[in-house]
């Protein structure tokens, strides 16, 4: 760090990534959000305008309240330099400038960034800890191979619900490094269907390999980490019996069901009592004393844990558990667990920041 006045610091860095890929960092909200949270911020929300007057915002969640920065774009030169202006409580509200550039280094990428009109000496070595800290968490996002793709907006009513929940919470359990993509919900072009052929989400990019079906992706994490699935033969056989019976057999009578509570077709008409009859009967009521016995599914909690719970939890959510104790516990240990909490707090940001 370089002070050129009293109001002026700059803040260098030099990262493993390419011009592109960091200079899109700065102007894609999902990306944004993930790196422009320093010190004890959980995830940041953003929006962001990427045009010459156009604005955008960040909001950094301290734990005792938001803090709003935003401003708008003055400059904008791909992979070369972005200028903005930038006003939160810790400019005091005052309009300051800050200019980013991007320069090949042998190691990668520099960044410069010079950030002017800062209100004193207490706002520049506050603002320099800060940027210091955010680019750390840029270099680290940088660096992650994994990405999930999602929607960059649903509807209220399946937030909290979407499939790539499944995908976060599993990586957030085994503490893989990962970044978070948007395409765009209601425009599906021939690239979304290139990775996943039904137009849905969510999909996973690992290298050159992309995987759709959140199944085939728990399938690929666990292969990466004993936190989801048993190295063992007879745990990993267990583990996946229970993975195919969450997605096959309980999945595939749950999710009728709550389709048919969705659109309230739920009048006990025969098709409804038939469905609610089979989830009830030919599902929750085989389920119901296993679960009182254990646990988690299959010894320690794995991937077939994250599907179960995530199936039982939308039943849960029509109070479809209500005559089953022993499944209605055994989702609320699951979704008291610290990594669906932060996949969960996520996946509502996320979308949420859209609107």
């Amino acid at each position: 760090m370089n002070q050129a006045d009293s109001s002026t610091i700059v803040v260098k860095r030099t990262i493993a990534a390419t011009v592109d890929e960091l200079f899109d960092a700065w102007l894609d909200p999902d990306s944004l959000a993930q790196w422009m949270h320093p010190g004890t911020t959980a995830l940041s929300t953003a929006s962001v305008d990427a045009r010459v007057g156009g604005a955008f915002e960040v909001l950094m969640h301290y734990p005792d309240k938001p803090l709003r920065h935003h401003g708008v774009y003055r400059q904008i030169e791909r992979n070369r330099k972005l200028s903005f202006t930038w006003i939160s409580d810790a400019t005091q509200h005052s309009e300051t400038l800050v200019t980013v550039e991007f320069n090949v280094a042998s190691a990668g990428t520099e960044i410069v960034l010079t950030h002017e009109r800062l209100p004193g000496q207490v706002a520049c070595a506050e603002h320099t800890q800060g940027w210091t800290l955010a680019f750390e968490l840029l270099a680290d996002l940088a660096a992650k191979p994994l990405v999930l793709v999602t929607f960059d907006w649903v509807p209220e009513m399946p937030r909290g619900f979407v499939r790539d929940i499944r995908v976060r919470w599993a990586l957030e359990e085994a503490g893989l490094p990962y970044r978070v993509q948007s395409v765009p919900f209601s425009d599906r072009n021939a690239d979304h269907f290139s990775h996943q052929p039904f137009g849905q989400v969510p999909w996973l990019t690992d290298g050159d390999l992309s995987i759709f079906e959140t199944g085939a992706i728990l399938l690929h994490l666990g292969e990466r980490s004993e936190a989801l699935l048993p190295a063992g033969p007879r745990g990993r056989a267990e583990t996946l019996e229970w993975l195919f019976a969450a997605l096959n057999s309980v999945e595939m009578a749950s999710l009728p069901w709550s389709l048919l509570q969705f659109s309230g077709n739920n009048d006990g008409t025969p098709g409804w009592n038939m469905m609610d009859s089979f989830l009830k009967k030919s599902r929750l009521a085989h389920l119901e004393p296993l679960l009182a016995k254990r646990e988690w599914l299959a010894g320690p909690f794995s991937i077939a844990d994250i599907v179960m719970a995530d199936v039982l939890r939308l039943v849960d959510r029509f109070d479809g558990l209500a005559d089953y104790p022993a499944c209605r516990a055994y989702v609320a240990r699951a979704t008291a667990r610290p990594a669906f909490l932060k996949a969960h707090a996520d996946q509502m940001a996320h979308f949420a920041a859209a609107d």
